[in-house]
Protein backbone atom coordinates (compact mmCIF):
# COMPACT_ATOMS: atom_id res chain seq x y z
CA UNK A 1 0.00 0.00 0.00
CA UNK A 2 1.28 3.45 -0.94
CA UNK A 3 -0.35 6.80 -0.11
CA UNK A 4 -3.71 5.27 0.82
CA UNK A 5 -4.08 3.37 -2.48
CA UNK A 6 -3.46 -0.30 -3.10
CA UNK A 7 -3.70 -2.29 -6.28
CA UNK A 8 -6.23 -5.10 -6.38
CA UNK A 9 -6.13 -7.06 -9.66
CA UNK A 10 -6.40 -4.42 -12.40
CA UNK A 11 -8.24 -1.83 -10.31
CA UNK A 12 -7.12 0.60 -7.64
CA UNK A 13 -9.00 0.62 -4.36
CA UNK A 14 -8.80 3.58 -1.95
CA UNK A 15 -8.15 2.63 1.66
CA UNK A 16 -8.77 6.09 3.11
CA UNK A 17 -12.41 7.01 3.72
CA UNK A 18 -11.92 10.78 3.65
CA UNK A 19 -9.58 11.48 0.70
CA UNK A 20 -8.45 14.85 -0.63
CA UNK A 21 -10.68 17.77 0.26
CA UNK A 22 -13.28 15.38 1.76
CA UNK A 23 -11.06 15.32 4.85
CA UNK A 24 -12.24 18.86 5.68
CA UNK A 25 -15.68 18.90 7.31
CA UNK A 26 -17.75 20.97 9.71
CA UNK A 27 -19.59 19.90 12.85
CA UNK A 28 -23.14 20.19 11.51
CA UNK A 29 -24.26 22.90 9.11
CA UNK A 30 -22.61 25.83 10.89
CA UNK A 31 -20.10 24.27 13.28
CA UNK A 32 -16.33 24.76 13.28
CA UNK A 33 -14.13 23.31 10.56
CA UNK A 34 -12.16 20.14 11.27
CA UNK A 35 -9.70 17.98 9.35
CA UNK A 36 -9.69 14.17 9.43
CA UNK A 37 -6.08 13.16 10.18
CA UNK A 38 -6.49 9.39 10.55
CA UNK A 39 -9.43 7.28 9.39
CA UNK A 40 -7.89 3.83 9.83
CA UNK A 41 -10.50 2.74 12.42
CA UNK A 42 -14.11 3.59 13.30
CA UNK A 43 -12.71 6.13 15.76
CA UNK A 44 -11.14 8.92 13.71
CA UNK A 45 -8.42 11.31 14.76
CA UNK A 46 -9.44 14.83 13.82
CA UNK A 47 -7.99 18.33 14.28
CA UNK A 48 -10.27 21.28 14.93
CA UNK A 49 -8.77 23.92 12.63
CA UNK A 50 -9.63 27.01 14.70
CA UNK A 51 -8.21 25.74 17.99
CA UNK A 52 -5.64 23.21 16.78
CA UNK A 53 -7.11 20.66 19.21
CA UNK A 54 -6.69 17.00 18.19
CA UNK A 55 -9.32 14.53 19.37
CA UNK A 56 -11.14 11.27 18.65
CA UNK A 57 -14.43 11.36 16.71
CA UNK A 58 -16.87 8.78 15.42
CA UNK A 59 -16.46 7.84 11.74
CA UNK A 60 -20.25 7.59 11.39
CA UNK A 61 -20.69 11.12 12.75
CA UNK A 62 -17.99 12.47 10.42
CA UNK A 63 -19.62 10.79 7.41
CA UNK A 64 -22.88 12.58 8.31
CA UNK A 65 -21.17 15.99 8.73
CA UNK A 66 -21.13 18.29 5.68
CA UNK A 67 -17.97 18.68 3.63
CA UNK A 68 -16.39 22.10 3.99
Amino acid sequence: MTNGVEEEAAAFVRTDRFPGLDRFRTFGAEGPLYEVLDASTDRLTIRVVESGETLGYSAAAAAADPRA
